[in-house]
């Protein structure tokens, strides 16, 4: 169960949760997340999931596009090089994606990049500027 638990601390990131910070003296940051906080978190993200979410992504080379597959039969295609992280990134490398277990994120494990879905709905393709 690591990997939704990594999803959920994901999402908990993403949505500014308010957490017991503490900073020891080497500088290193720790948060603290009670059982409250990861049923706060699937709560929202329930309730997000109720709208259309991905249900598989592919990396389509030939176009060079990111084609998602949404629960509601819709599929959206993106050009890699409009989402952060992925413009000089290989074909191998954007051909390794994985859905989040909410539906709401897309990750590639060898770019070490994150796409949250809603946000590119909205037509943001990255972090904000």
């Amino acid at each position: 169960m690591a990997q939704p638990r990594l999803m959920l601390w994901n999402a908990m990131v993403a949505q500014s949760m308010t957490a017991r910070r503490e900073t020891p003296a080497n500088e290193e940051r720790h948060v603290a997340i009670t059982e409250d906080d990861v049923r706060q978190t699937e709560a929202r993200m329930a309730c997000k999931r109720d709208h259309a979410h991905v249900v598989s992504a592919r990396y389509d080379g030939r176009n060079h596009r990111v084609i998602m597959h949404l629960n509601s039969g819709l599929e959206l295609a993106i050009p890699s090089h409009l989402v952060e992280g992925l413009t000089d990134a290989t074909p191998v490398a954007l051909a390794d994606i994985e859905v989040s277990p909410t539906g709401l994120g897309l990750h590639w494990p060898q770019l070490d990049a994150d796409l949250y879905v809603p946000a590119l709905l909205q037509g943001q393709f990255g972090s904000p500027s």
